[in-house]
Order: structure tokens, then C-alpha cells, then sequence
């Protein structure tokens, strides 16, 4: 039997950072059963992993030549004499002298099975990956981990890497579009329209384009999650604000105030009255209103529903490891975005005539 580490490798640059006599600094400690090893330095132990040819992150309609370069000597790369930050954190496995010998050789069957090992355990490797980064961002400098180059599951044994799987990269698929003579029309139509707006409802799309902007450009789904939910918020500022329904709860209080007869009853009965008539409709209720004024679809309140649900534990219980993507069945950041755009597109012109899109049009055949 041999012992082997598995984990994640992540590979920082560090522009305009220098190092001492070109000397690299190292840090290695155990937490818990994870292995944790920092190296600065301008020749990376594990070499120096990048996609090359991948300028941006979509699939277009041209043929895109995409390389993955794995494990370079820093000298063969385009970063040749910056300096790096690589952080790796591992655990022990145990396998067979016979998976060993084929994992020595590379065989595809025994890198596939290793590395396996390390993605059972990625989200934990990742937590601790991203205090170690933290740290030294916040402690040293930020520009050491600032600019990350690439993420890796690798196995390992010592000094040298014996297997390795880049983490995969967000694509997105895009539609071919082909603007004409009314696109033109459309646009002139839609500057016109915004410059004959009051200046209160011109300031009402700022907001709101402001949000919805930084949505589309944003390329991580928790950014995306809080960010589209900023502009619901602003969508929905002022629907079903009219008083509510006395509390069935307010009035038990009442009642029992009223029998047990306290010296403060008087005090306590307001107290009730008054919180009970500064409760307002919750968010979900706001947005139920929208979508019955818009003629929307039971289907956007009860996505409304899950997504507001992954909103609060991501962003008012900070629970670390929230998924922003859901299961297939439940709908994705993309849905969201899909909500927001159509009712967006109600808010400013009372119609919901958004572009097409491949998703939009599979998420209606859902």
C-alpha cells in the first residue's frame, strides 16, 4: 500500500512583487488532516497552469482555439520572471501498490480514480484554501493573491505532482444575433422615450439599470444572486405597502392583556397596536402582487420563492457553502435573471418584450 496527498492547487500571480535575493518564501502546517504548503516564488513547484487562446468567457458562434497548458516552467510562459503564490491543500489517501504503479505511468483509469478522491473533499479544501488566501491577502499584501491564474485538483507525492484535472470554467453559450433596420428604429424610439420621462422616473431606471448592469457583467452566481435582487427590491419599492389585516396574533395579546388587566395595560395595548400597524407585507407578498398586476405566471412566484430563500441564507445568515445553482428541476441564476429582466422590462414600459434567448426559451418549455 502507498500514501498519496490529494486536494486543490491554487496558482496566484504576484505583478510587481519581488522577492529578496530571489529567494521563495515557503509555509507549511497541518490543519486538522489537511496539509497546507504556501509558496512565493518566481518558478512555482508545480509549474505554471493557463488556458491559452480563451480571451473571453463565452462560447461564440467562430471556432475558438483553446489550449491548457499544464504544469509549465514559468520561463516557457508569458509570465516569465513575475513572481507567484501557490497554495495547496491536501490530505492523505491510501491505494494499492498495483493503482500506484499505474498512476506513476499515468494511466488515465488510475489519474480519473485518484483524482476523484480530491473532488469528493473540493468543497472543503476550497474553505480552507480560501482562508489561507484571505490571510495573506489581508496580513501581506493583496496583490500576492489577487489575480488567480488557476485552480487545480491535483495528487501528489512530495515534491512532484502526479496527477492533475483543471477546475472547470464558467462558459456561456451564445445566441446568434443579427440587429436590422428596426433594431435601429427600436433604439431611436427607446432614447426618445427616456428623455420625455420625468426626472423622478428617470432616476427610478438609473437605480434600476445600475443593479441589472452589473448583474449581466458579474461572472460569479452569488454576485449575480444579490445583485438581481437588488433590483427586485427597487422593482418592487411601493407595491403592497397599504396597511395590513390586523394580526390574528396582535389581537390574542390584546385579549390576554385585557383579561390579566395590568397596571400598564394601557401602554401595552398601544405598544401592540402600534407594531402590529407598522407590519407590512414580506417581499414574497410584494412580488406576488407585481406578478398578479403584470399577468405573470405562478411559476415566477414560486422561483421567486426558492431564490429569495438562497438570498437569505447566503446574505443574512452568511452560511458558508449556500449553492447558488440549483438542481435543474429548480431552476438556476439563470431563471432569476430571466424573472428580472421580463419584469423589469413591465416596470419601464408595461410589456414584458425581452430579447429571445436559448434559456429563456427552454426555461417556458419547463
Amino acid at each position: 500500500m502507498r500514501s498519496v496527498q490529494v486536494g486543490v492547487r491554487r496558482l496566484y500571480l504576484a505583478p510587481c512583487c519581488t522577492l529578496s535575493n530571489d529567494a521563495p518564501l515557503l509555509a507549511e502546517h497541518a490543519i486538522g488532516d489537511v496539509t497546507v504548503r504556501v509558496e512565493i516564488s518566481t518558478t512555482p513547484r508545480f509549474g505554471v497552469t493557463f488556458l491559452e487562446g480563451l480571451q473571453l468567457p463565452f462560447i461564440t458562434d467562430r471556432p475558438v482555439p483553446i489550449k491548457i497548458n499544464l504544469g509549465m516552467k514559468s520561463s516557457d510562459t508569458p509570465f516569465s520572471g513575475y513572481s507567484f503564490t501557490e497554495v495547496l491543500c491536501t490530505r492523505a489517501i491510501v491505494i494499492d501498490d498495483n493503482m500506484y504503479d499505474a498512476l506513476k505511468s499515468n494511466a488515465h483509469h488510475a489519474v480519473t480514480s485518484v483524482i476523484e478522491q480530491a473532488q469528493k473533499a473540493e468543497t472543503a479544501f476550497e474553505a480552507i484554501a480560501d482562508v489561507i488566501v484571505g490571510m495573506i491577502g489581508l496580513r501581506l499584501h493583496l496583490q500576492l493573491v489577487k489575480f488567480r491564474v488557476a485552480q487545480e485538483l491535483v495528487a501528489c507525492e512530495g515534491n512532484k505532482c502526479v496527477a492533475r484535472r483543471v477546475s472547470a470554467h464558467s462558459m456561456e453559450v451564445l445566441n446568434h444575433v443579427q440587429p436590422d433596420g428596426r433594431a435601429g428604429r427600436v433604439l431611436n424610439q427607446l432614447l426618445s422615450d427616456f428623455a420625455t420621462k420625468d426626472s423622478d422616473a428617470q432616476a427610478d431606471a438609473r437605480d434600476i439599470m445600475y443593479w441589472l448592469t452589473r448583474a449581466w457583467t458579474d461572472r460569479s452566481a452569488p454576485g449575480q444572486l444579490v445583485e438581481l435582487f437588488m433590483v427586485l427590491e427597487l422593482l418592487l419599492d411601493g407595491i403592497g405597502r397599504e396597511a395590513a389585516a390586523p394580526s390574528p396574533a396582535a389581537a390574542m395579546l390584546r385579549a390576554f392583556i385585557e383579561q390579566s388587566n395590568p397596571d400598564n395595560k394601557a401602554d401595552l395595548i398601544s405598544a401592540i397596536s402600534t407594531l402590529d400597524g407598522n407590519r407590512g407585507p414580506s417581499l414574497s407578498q410584494r412580488f406576488e402582487t407585481l406578478v398578479s398586476e403584470a399577468h405573470g405566471s405562478d411559476s415566477d412566484t414560486l422561483a421567486f420563492k426558492k431564490f429569495n430563500k438562497m438570498r437569505n441564507d447566503l446574505v443574512h445568515r452568511a452560511k458558508h457553502g449556500t449553492s447558488t445553482v440549483m438542481n435543474a428541476g429548480d431552476g438556476s441564476i439563470a431563471d432569476l435573471e430571466d424573472i428580472v429582466e421580463r419584469y423589469v422590462s413591465y416596470r419601464l414600459w408595461s410589456d414584458m418584450n425581452v430579447y429571445p434567448s436559448f434559456h429563456r426559451f427552454n426555461r417556458q418549455k419547463r
